[in-house]
């Protein structure tokens, strides 16, 4: 603190964390969000893709899906 700022109560200091604090939540969920909207979104792709390719994909995990979907679609060289 420089000597211009006045000195803080300690109620204030607590509002002013409670606020940060609330923030910083608020953008973590959201972040979260993010990522389920993506995993979702690349879930019902894989799941597309099994489809048209015959390939079973009910009761398969998302890493399951994606190793199918491996094997299944990239060339090996």
């Amino acid at each position: 603190m420089t000597a211009d700022q006045p000195q803080l109560s300690r109620e204030e200091v607590f509002e002013q964390a409670h606020v940060k604090m609330a923030e910083r939540i608020e953008q973590y969920q959201e972040r979260i969000l993010e990522v389920l909207r993506g995993h979702l979104g690349a879930e019902q792709a894989l799941n597309e893709l099994l489809r048209v390719g015959r390939r079973r994909r009910k009761g398969r995990t998302f890493a399951g899906k994606m190793d199918v979907a491996k094997g299944a679609y990239t060339s090996k060289k």
